[in-house]
């Protein structure tokens, strides 16, 4: 859900912007920040890689935004992620939330 929701924010954005992303999340911070993700889109053992759908999108977003992303710590009393944790929950008991049509592939 952490690329579902990166995605859709930067998706939300109207024209090109600089981006402070936050999130709890170590794969997807370091997947960005480390050069992973670049990586893997070169290579060609990437296709039909977990994700791959939600990977690729985010680099299409990547693209279109100077985005810095920082991880924090989850469940760590920050503020700002304990708010998005109690969102998230909400959303996903509501019934409320975006399918991944790659998800279970």
């Amino acid at each position: 859900m952490e690329l579902m929701a990166a995605i859709e924010a930067l998706r939300l954005l109207k024209f090109p912007c600089k981006v402070e992303l936050y999130t709890d999340s170590r794969y997807l911070a370091d997947s960005v920040t480390k050069g992973w993700l670049n990586t893997w889109l070169a290579s060609p053992f990437f296709l039909n890689r977990k994700n791959e759908d939600l990977w690729r999108k985010l680099a299409l977003e990547l693209q279109k935004h100077q985005v810095d992303i920082h991880w924090i710590k989850g469940h760590s009393k920050y503020t700002k992620n304990c708010l998005v944790d109690r969102l998230a929950s909400g959303a996903c008991s509501s019934g409320k939330y975006l399918a991944d049509p790659g998800y279970g592939r």
